[in-house]
């Protein structure tokens, strides 16, 4: 029997069924954090580190390159004051009862607060004594915060990262590329220790990663009425978090592993679905600066509150393989075949790829796309 063409009847609704069959495996509401990741306040108990004083493209090169990136914490304005490591300080700091056990319930805390708040709080554990002991202020107003500690330190605390890499002749680059972040040491290692953890469980009980560093996001609103945006990642880079003992501390760092970059289509499925507007395809090569750039002027050209926000976000993204671009291949599901058999253990497949198997199986029999799917 001849194959079937590409205008067989049978084909095509095979393809419209696996079209619904991936729009129900998609969860295209605010719960999925692929399509709202707030940062700050609204991000509750989520945990997340994010990139400052760096650039975007320079990140990404590096993980690109194989290499590991090393998380830098901001450092302890204690170290750096000579006062604040004096006699005055200490015992003030103790009449004040401002000890550990204070520091200690502030951290302990911290999933109540925003990481950037806690971090903030830690702080004035240090500038309360000050003026009992009759020492000058610690930093000025304007400082007297992380942003302000990053600044004395040389860092720059935006969270929009520089677009490009600088020109060869530039001096900043030939830097050492590392993720800076604005948190202090001992915040910065609780947050990236439970991602640790949450990683390897979840790919132990799963077999599936979902560990990803988000590079740039799509800050946009539901209608025109919308007062609240909501702030959804743009490219998607699946990571894995080491962790060394160097001169007795901990030392994080994130390696890039699997798959290439991906478009977060899941967004583009809601944007379709609610504007009909799809996020531009990402060539092969192409670097975060400039796709970043596309979105913006492709999507956010005629709607003056949307915009494209250059974060760099290490978080966990649970369905952000449910939407690689994969699923855009052959009606036979091979690149879904190709994600099972890329796993070390065949025998623990993901659930949601076994249910699309035997839904597929029951719904297309011994069509070409069934013996596709039983391929899987």
């Amino acid at each position: 029997m001849h194959a079937p063409t590409s205008h067989d009847p049978r084909l095509e609704a095979a393809t419209a069924s696996l079209g619904q069959l991936r729009s129900r495996l998609l969860d295209l509401t605010a719960r999925n954090p692929l399509i709202s990741f707030p940062h700050g306040k609204a991000a509750g108990s989520r945990v997340y580190v994010r990139a400052v004083n760096g650039c975007v493209d320079a990140l990404f090169a590096h993980l690109g390159d194989g290499k590991e990136l090393t998380i830098q914490p901001l450092r302890a304005r204690e170290n750096g004051t000579a006062d604040e490591r004096g006699l005055r300080h200490a015992t003030a700091l103790n009449t004040a009862g401002l000890t550990d056990e204070r520091r200690q319930h502030l951290l302990t805390g911290f999933d109540a607060h925003t990481p950037f708040e806690t971090a903030q709080l830690d702080l004035e554990v240090v500038d309360a004594p000050r003026p009992q002991a009759g020492m000058p202020p610690g930093l000025d107003e304007t400082s007297s915060s992380l942003a302000g500690l990053a600044q004395i330190q040389g860092i720059n605390p935006d969270f929009d990262l520089a677009p490009r890499t600088a020109h060869p002749g530039a001096p900043d680059a030939k830097a050492k590329v590392e993720m800076q972040t604005l948190l202090l040491s001992e915040l910065m290692n609780s947050q990236l220790a439970k991602m640790r953890d949450t990683g390897r469980t979840v790919a132990e009980e799963t077999g599936v990663s979902t560990l990803h560093l988000a590079f740039g996001f799509l800050e946009w609103f539901e209608s025109d009425t919308s007062e609240k945006p909501f702030t959804s990642p743009l490219i998607l880079l699946r990571v894995d978090i080491d962790r060394k003992i160097i001169h007795s501390h901990y030392q994080y760092a994130v390696s890039a592993v699997g798959d290439d970059a991906e478009v977060n289509l899941t967004l583009s499925e809601r944007l379709d679905r609610d504007f009909r507007i799809k996020l531009p395809e990402r060539a092969e090569d192409e670097m975060p600066g400039a796709y970043l750039e596309r979105v913006a002027t492709e999507i956010c050209k005629d709607r003056p509150r949307w915009s494209v926000r250059r974060f760099v976000t290490l978080a966990h993204f649970p369905f952000a393989r449910l939407s690689t671009p994969r699923w855009k291949q052959s009606p036979g599901l091979r690149g879904l075949g190709r994600h099972c058999r890329h796993r070390p253990d065949r025998r623990q497949r993901p659930r949601f790829c076994s249910a699309v198997i035997r839904i597929g199986s029951e719904h297309f029999g011994h069509s070409p796309v069934g013996r596709g799917i039983k391929r899987c």
